[in-house]
């Protein structure tokens, strides 16, 4: 019984110990993310935001655009 009840203990340290070194690499990671800063954008070179999210792109989109490239509904 006190040999299972080592095991169960070792076990429980070295999970301890995965766990502590997960919080650290963790820790670690979100201070890189959060220093991480976004480029500027190739289509309208402003910083804050990256190329598929630019305005720009979201005007071009509109419908009424598409369907003047297109010629309309037919």
């Amino acid at each position: 019984m006190e040999n299972l009840f080592m095991k169960f203990m070792a076990q429980n340290k070295a999970l301890a110990q995965q766990i502590n070194l997960l919080n650290s690499k963790l820790g670690t990671m979100q201070l890189a993310a959060a220093n991480t800063q976004i480029g500027s954008c190739d289509l309208c070179e402003i910083q804050g935001h990256t190329s598929d999210a630019c305005a720009m792109i979201q005007d071009l989109a509109s419908p009424e655009q598409v369907n003047y490239m297109g010629n309309g509904p037919r």
